[in-house]
C-alpha cells in the first residue's frame, strides 16, 4: 500500500512541473518564477489583428523570473520582434494560475502603445579592420527600408561572430549605439576585434589508446591560425571515437593573449578530465571586459 501511495504522489508532483518554451527561458536560474500561460494586450492602435495575436503567441511558453519589469521586458521583446522598436509597456496585470507548478503559472493583462512601425536607415560599422564594410554588412538579412526585425538583427550578430571565429579572433566583441527618429532606426556598430590567436598545444583527455588516435586526427596544427569553427568539424568527424553526448563546450579553449596562443583540451573522458591541471586564460592588460564569458558580442540595448 506504501508503494502504490508513494507513485500517486510521484505522479501528482510530476504533474505539476510545468514547461518553458524552448529558448524562452530567462529566468536567472533554473527554478522558480514565473511561466507565461496566458496573455491579453490592450491599448495598441494600428497592429492588425493577426500580427497581435502573433505576439502574444510569442510570450506565451516565455519563462521569467518573479517581477513585474521582466514580465514587460517578455512582452517589449515580442513587439520588437515585429518591427516595433519602442513600445511602452504599462504595468502589467498577473493572476496566479497555478501557484503549485515549477514554474508557477500566470495570466498577464497589459496595455501597451505599439509606437511607430520602425525601418532600417543604415547600419555602419567602426573599428573593423579583417573584414570590410560591405562584409559585414552583407551578414545581415535586412535591407534599408524594411521592417526593423529584431531576429534579422541577431541572425547578423551570429553570422559576424562565426566569420571572426575563423580567423581566430576570439576576444570579439561589437556594441550598437543605435538611435531612433521619425519611426528609422540607424545602427552604428563598433567593432573590437582583439587579438588574432593561433593553435597551442592541444591535449585529448581520454584513455590513452583513444587519446592518441584523437590526437593523430586533429588537423590544426601547432602556429596555425586557430578555427573556432573547427571545432565541430572536428566532432563530426571522429563520432566513432566520442561519447554520444560529446558536444562543443566540451572543448576547453585556454587564451593567452599576449602571446596570441589558444591550447585546446578536449575532454572526452571526465576521470581523465578531473587530474588535468587547472587551465586559466590570461588577458592582456588592455583587454576590455566587454563580452561575455564566450566570447559573444553585446549590444547596448
Amino acid at each position: 500500500m506504501r508503494t502504490v501511495a508513494l507513485l500517486v504522489v510521484l505522479s501528482v508532483a510530476q504533474s505539476l512541473i510545468a514547461q518553458c518554451r524552448d529558448g524562452r527561458d530567462g529566468r536567472s536560474g533554473h527554478h522558480g518564477g514565473w511561466l507565461i500561460a496566458d496573455v491579453k494586450i490592450t491599448g495598441t492602435q494600428a497592429v492588425a489583428s493577426d500580427v497581435l495575436s502573433a505576439i502574444a503567441s510569442e510570450v506565451v511558453g516565455t519563462c521569467v523570473d518573479q517581477t513585474v519589469d521582466d514580465v514587460k521586458i517578455a512582452i517589449r521583446v515580442a513587439f520588437q520582434d515585429k518591427g516595433y522598436f519602442d513600445p511602452s509597456v504599462g504595468v502589467p496585470g498577473i493572476q496566479v494560475i497555478d501557484p503549485f507548478a515549477e514554474p508557477s503559472s500566470i495570466s498577464v493583462g497589459v496595455v501597451v502603445g505599439e509606437g511607430s512601425l520602425c525601418r532600417l536607415e543604415r547600419i555602419s560599422f567602426s573599428g573593423n579592420h579583417a573584414f570590410s564594410q560591405e562584409e559585414l554588412r552583407d551578414a545581415f538579412p535586412i535591407k534599408k527600408n524594411d521592417v526593423f526585425l529584431k531576429g534579422k538583427i541577431e541572425a547578423g550578430i551570429d553570422k559576424i561572430r562565426v566569420l571572426y571565429g575563423s580567423p581566430g579572433y576570439l576576444d570579439f566583441w561589437l556594441m550598437f549605439h543605435d538611435t531612433l527618429s521619425n519611426g528609422r532606426v540607424t545602427l552604428p556598430t563598433e567593432i573590437h576585434e582583439g587579438t588574432q590567436y593561433r593553435m597551442g598545444k592541444l591535449t585529448v583527455a581520454a584513455k590513452p589508446e583513444v587519446a592518441e588516435k584523437l590526437q593523430q586526427k586533429w588537423l590544426l596544427s601547432e602556429g596555425a591560425v586557430f578555427d573556432r569553427g573547427y571545432i565541430q568539424k572536428y566532432l563530426d568527424a571522429n563520432r566513432s571515437l566520442l561519447p554520444n553526448d560529446m558536444v562543443p563546450e566540451r572543448v576547453q579553449l585556454t587564451r593567452d593573449c599576449p602571446r596570441g596562443v589558444v591550447d585546446v583540451r578536449v575532454l572526452v573522458d571526465p576521470a581523465v578530465a578531473a587530474s588535468l591541471p587547472e587551465a586559466k586564460n590570461v588577458e592582456c592588460e588592455d583587454d576590455t571586459k566587454t563580452s561575455d564569458a564566450e566570447g559573444k558580442p553585446r549590444s547596448t540595448n
